[in-house]
């Protein structure tokens, strides 16, 4: 796909490889001159021997950079060339902008013949012959130099000013055949406030997002792109949602590089898919599993309806998201992990708008293979949770339930598992809200307000859309993003949640709740 991952890394080597040519033709041009005395100038010679010297170097490292995703090198690439670029466009136009005046001035400041005209058959500027003066000579020669270096310069400033567009893209993109290890984060995109000082959170494509190492004092940055706020640990992103050099845009792009869908397992489901009719009766499920060649993997749950488009259209994030609250989760795994979550989808009886499982991997992964295929469980229980790892090795819990189960997600499953209260986030604008739930020994109740100090909003949770809980004790730090509802309704609907234990993202949550819903 053009701009694609692959696209850009072809591009920059295939660029880097044509200045490894031209270095090495300077330097043989040099190498000639001198051997060959057509150039006796030592500073003529030099010249052209750095110029060939300096851009093998950096052509070597632009090639290694390309080759290896190497960040450093890409970043120091791109700034040499940006500045190789602004004094090559400035050299050529002052070269192609020289007029003859100026060229005549250049030449009688020095009247004497230099080496360039040696063996020219010229005479002094002012000698009382017939022959060409040196001035004619000169002047020619100048004349000529100067308009094809001015060519030559514009030349290879345009392909200097693609090589920095390249490698900025290239440096952003996420490589599908990589460690997907750090793609394991969790992203809030906030409601559109019209009034808001920030221009993102009053488009509603504002969104922080936090990794779920923070208790180890790192987190997942794209550079350049993002601002930390070391108080409350999340990370504010520059660039909107609807970008595809946003959080979301960067985990989905393998999806929207041609060169590399046919390689791996994908599920795009999705209860309220983009362009196709709303689902009443499959699970009110939302996410994207995908599972790469080298055997790892992610799974983004998210809450976002007609989202993400389908892999022939590239990423877009669609008008109906930006009004309202949402929630991402992506989780990495390992090939061990991957059919087990394959069992958890057959559980949520996804909604499949698009998908591909490549030749002979039915038989590795027989789940996947029937969700894909459509199938659902076949016999009761009607749920199931169940304790995996992620691609670092840190637990979650992963919970399913079947329309058969015909009971409420979050009271009935999540909280007696995790012997824990909850205080629940969930869309409360449908059919039939559940309150909250008071019995002991676990109580559930129902989030109505959240602030958030960074960037600055506050709202009540009607206008939020995600689907996320947290356990209501410290001493037990779970944290909960899922896609389905605490409603009446959707107690018939299949549907999940993951789970992980973190103090540090518990405590990120815990302190934007602003109000609860109270017992009644």
């Amino acid at each position: 796909m053009c701009g694609g991952f692959t696209y850009s890394k072809n591009s920059l080597t295939a660029l880097n490889i044509f200045y490894i040519l031209v270095a090495f033709i300077l330097i043989g041009v040099a190498t000639y001159g001198k051997a060959a005395s057509v150039v006796t100038s030592v500073s003529v010679i030099g010249g052209i021997a750095a110029c060939g010297v300096f851009l093998l170097l950096l052509a070597i490292v632009g090639l290694i950079g390309a080759q290896k995703h190497h960040q450093v090198l890409l970043f120091f690439y791109m700034v040499v060339l940006f500045l190789l670029f602004v004094i090559q466009v400035i050299i050529a136009i002052v070269c192609l902008a020289i007029s003859k005046e100026q060229q005549e001035l250049w030449v009688e400041r020095d009247p004497c013949c230099p080496d360039s005209v040696n063996g020219s058959m010229c005479c002094m500027t002012n000698a009382p012959c017939k022959c060409n003066t040196c001035r004619d000579v000169i002047q020619s020669k100048l004349e000529h130099g100067a308009s094809v270096s001015g060519g030559l310069g514009l030349f290879f400033s345009f392909t200097e000013i693609f090589g920095v567009v390249i490698a900025y893209r290239y440096r952003h993109q996420i490589d599908p055949r990589a460690n997907i290890e750090a793609l394991m984060y969790v992203a809030y995109k906030f409601p559109e406030i019209k009034n808001h000082s920030n221009k993102l959170v009053r488009q509603g494509s504002s969104y922080a997002f936090i990794s779920s190492d923070m208790a180890d004092g790192k987190s997942l940055v794209l550079q350049g792109m993002e601002i930390f706020d070391p108080k409350s640990n999340w990370i504010l992103s520059t660039k909107g949602i609807t970008s595809k050099d946003s959080i979301a845009g960067h985990t989905l792009s393998v999806l929207y590089d041609k060169s590399q869908t046919e390689e791996l397992l994908y599920i795009l489901y999705n209860d309220q898919p983009p362009n196709k009719k709303v689902s009443f009766d499959k699970g009110h499920t939302k996410g994207v599993f995908v599972l790469g060649p080298t055997g790892s993997g992610f799974w983004l749950i998210h809450s976002i309806p007609h989202f993400p488009t389908e892999s022939k259209e590239g990423y877009q994030y669609p008008s109906s998201g930006h009004l309202n609250g949402q929630a991402f989760f992506c989780i990495s795994f390992s090939e061990k992990e991957a059919d087990d979550i394959g069992m958890q989808l057959l559980y949520n009886d996804l909604y499949i708008y698009e998908a591909n499982v490549p030749a002979g991997w039915e038989t590795r992964y027989p789940n996947l293979a029937a969700v894909v295929k459509n199938t659902t469980v076949m016999n009761p229980p009607w749920s199931r949770h169940v304790q995996l790892q992620t691609l670092k090795g840190d637990p979650f819990i992963s919970f399913a339930k079947d329309a058969r189960y015909h009971n409420e997600l979050y009271g009935a499953l999540v909280a007696p598992t995790l012997h824990a209260g909850l205080f629940t986030q969930t869309w409360m604008n449908g059919r039939n809200p559940l309150p909250s739930d008071c019995k002991d020994p676990y109580k559930v109740l129902n989030i109505e307000e959240l602030s958030f100090p960074f960037p600055g909003v506050s709202y009540m949770t009607k206008e939020d859309h995600s689907k996320w809980a947290i356990s209501s004790n410290l001493s037990t730090p779970w944290v909960c993003i899922g896609d389905i509802n605490r409603m009446a309704a959707q107690e018939k609907r299949g549907g999940g949640t993951a789970c992980i234990q973190n103090r540090n993202l518990w405590n990120q949550f815990a302190q934007a709740i602003v109000q609860l819903e109270p017992c009644h």
